[in-house]
């Protein structure tokens, strides 16, 4: 989501990429990944380029897509089974626990591991990434949330009770937002202290959804979630309170042209004589071109007892199929292929 949260970028559970909110123009990547919505996976969106990471076992795939660029696709190979994937907001950096305990960030864009980050051999059930720099959120199955700063190796502790499924943290890395799948969402300021001997609740620390979620992201301030429903659905909330408001997909606009190419740049063209023309773009028999007759000429002046000139044919005439012509060279580039389907021409 963006710091204002403004947009969000999503990957369903059957691989579709889509924009939501009004701060980003409409996009959907229908399919972009062969997901089933039971695999780590984390999305970013960063300008025109898209990243998705999702996991195979011990494989680690990338899909990449830039707006007027051919997609790419990587595979990365991790130290072992993963168990959970995110990525930095703009998609650089990203962090991968696997299933023997061990947490490692990731360059998104090489497939580069960096140094393993200290678990005590204890997997961490979600990750979160602040930044392209870090730091990296991971909590564990004892309730323990940590932050861990990749360039100095070094990290610091929270709580967060036991069962927690989601984490999210701000760009700053000074908030975390840790969830539980049936909808209860906790704030934690991992920079300010609680009051000693002070049991009264912070304002805006806990928050009780009312319904189950899939997936959270937080805002600059720490102070708006985001959570997904199983619906397919997106809810903000205020952790200080207030309803909850829907995030909606915005409406879709036409795509503008690709650069340095018009409409009739991509319109199909007659083939070149003697080409060979493809089965697939060969029309029905039934298609056939007529030469329709000229109107009547003025009858000239003739010899003295020749007959009447000739008139032109009757509309119940017979009319001949015109042979194929080769295009002209204003009609376009030779061998590009269009929509259009090649015509079969029948002889009489």
């Amino acid at each position: 989501m963006a710091p204002d949260a403004s947009w969000a970028v999503t990957v369903s559970a059957e691989g579709t990429v889509r924009t939501w909110g009004t701060g980003m123009p409409s996009r959907v990547l229908r399919r972009a990944v062969p997901v089933d919505g039971s695999q780590p996976t984390a999305v970013a969106l960063a300008s025109e380029r898209v990243r998705v990471l999702w996991a195979d076992g011990e494989t680690i795939r990338l899909h990449e897509n830039v707006r007027w660029s051919r997609p790419r696709d990587a595979e990365f190979r991790a130290p072992g089974p993963v168990r959970a994937l995110a990525m930095s907001p703009s998609g650089v950096l990203a962090a991968v626990a696997c299933a023997d305990g061990t947490l490692r960030t990731l360059n998104a864009g090489t497939g580069e591991l960096g140094p393993e980050l200290a678990t005590g051999g204890r997997t961490a059930r979600a990750v979160a990434v602040a930044s392209d720099i870090g730091p990296v959120v991971a909590a564990f199955g004892d309730g323990s949330v940590r932050r861990y700063y990749p360039a100095t190796g070094t990290s610091d502790m929270t709580g967060a009770g036991p069962g927690i499924d989601l984490v999210a943290v701000t760009p700053d890395g000074e908030t975390v937002i840790a969830a539980k799948a049936e909808g209860v969402l906790s704030r934690l300021e991992l920079s300010r202290a609680e009051p000693p001997g002070d049991s009264r609740p912070l304002p805006g620390r806990f928050r009780l959804l009312g319904t189950a979620i899939t997936a959270i992201a937080v805002d600059g301030t720490g102070t708006r979630v985001l959570a997904s429903r199983p619906d397919g659905t997106l809810w903000l909330h205020d952790m200080t309170g207030g309803p909850a408001t829907e995030l909606r997909a915005p409406e879709a606009s036409p795509e503008p042209d690709p650069p340095d190419q018009r409409w009739w740049e991509s319109a199909g063209i007659m083939p070149a004589p003697g080409a060979r023309v493809p089965p697939w773009s060969r029309a029905d028999d039934e298609t056939e071109i007529w030469r329709l007759p000229a109107e009547a000429e003025p009858a000239e002046a003739g010899p003295a007892g020749s007959g009447p000139a000739e008139e032109s044919a009757s509309p119940t005439a017979t009319y001949a199929a015109e042979a194929p012509r080769a295009p002209a060279p204003a009609a376009g580039t030779a061998g590009r292929r269009g929509p259009l389907r090649w015509l079969r021409w029948r002889r009489p």
